[in-house]
């Protein structure tokens, strides 16, 4: 995403335009099935190319963005903008497998291991 020397008002726009698009691309349960995979963090990353100016790296679970926190820090880098400097924005979203417990799925109790059999045969005698 490059807002490259745009003024505020129309960066925060597209800002909310692509927060839009993403919770749209992401309700979409052809790309994303909640069935088959649950959403486990989003990982946001903004970094200036050369530059002294801290970048913005950011974790949230699922997909519980603070999307006011990650424009005051674009707003922030407004006037690199205005000099030239790649900005990089990414966002990564990390989803987990769902995976059903296979012995409650069959009503079978789960085995003991060895050890916690050990110690109940202590504990009787």
């Amino acid at each position: 995403m490059t807002f490259g020397g745009r003024s505020p008002s129309v960066k925060t726009l597209e800002l909310v335009d692509f927060q839009a698009r993403l919770e749209s691309l992401l309700q979409d349960d052809d790309k994303f099935p909640r069935d088959t995979y649950a959403r486990e963090e989003t990982i946001i990353e903004i970094s200036v190319e050369r530059s002294r100016q801290r970048g913005l790296t950011k974790r949230y679970k699922k997909l519980e963005i603070d999307w006011h926190k990650v424009d005051e820090h674009l707003e922030g880098l407004g006037d690199l903008f205005g000099k030239g400097k790649t900005i990089t924005f990414s966002i990564e979203f990390v989803y987990k497998e769902v995976t059903p417990d296979s012995t409650a799925a069959k009503g079978k109790k789960k085995k003991k291991s060895t050890t916690e059999a050990q110690k109940l045969q202590r504990a009787s005698c």
